[in-house]
């Protein structure tokens, strides 16, 4: 009888455990899909990087230009040949519109990114990413893409390779909205 008591005692323990206090199993966080940045409506702040070759490159808000900003890896993502296609693209087809093209390399080699710009012929801006700025942009996911208004402000951001065909909508709506330049 003894035996059954404690066996008895050491179940409800275990089923009450979690009630108080122990620790439990818990569905991992839903990714966030907005940055503080667009929550507060505050621009995204300048920041100035440097391209595989060492030149500067940064980003200003208040310029006269929208900005497709996108975090990424040139040299080991799956996609990354069909990125640069379509980056490429929206640089042909909006950079005559007030649109930059702004790619951030997730990468620590710059030879790596240099050798993956030179391949792909690539004429949009590619900086090398730093810690700070992923920790300023909440990066959480590669890719990850902004377009930004001119102020910098986040219209839409985007987790998750994204077709060419979403991201030449978003911009055709926003350009022909009141955040057109």
């Amino acid at each position: 009888m003894r035996h059954a008591l404690s066996i008895l005692g050491i179940l409800l323990t275990l089923a009450f455990l979690p009630a108080c206090g122990g620790k439990t199993r818990s569905a991992p966080p839903e990714p966030q899909q907005t940055s503080m940045v667009r929550e507060t409506g505050s621009p995204l702040p300048a920041f100035s990087l440097k391209d595989a070759d060492g030149n500067p490159i940064g980003f200003t808000p208040g310029t006269d230009e929208l900005t497709v900003l996108e975090v990424w890896a040139p040299t080991w993502f799956e996609q990354a040949e069909e990125q640069f296609r379509r980056l490429e693209e929206l640089h042909e087809r909006f950079g005559n519109r007030g649109v930059r093209v702004l790619c951030l390399a997730y990468e620590a080699q710059p030879a790596q990114v240099r050798q993956a710009i030179e391949k792909h012929a690539a004429l949009f801006d590619v900086a090398l990413g730093e810690e700070p700025t992923w920790e300023m942009l909440e990066l959480q996911s590669l890719p990850t893409t902004w377009i930004l208004d001119r102020e910098g402000r986040t219209i839409e951001r985007l987790e998750g390779f994204q077709p060419l065909e979403t991201l030449e909508k978003s911009l055709e709506e926003i350009l022909s909205g009141p955040h057109a330049p």
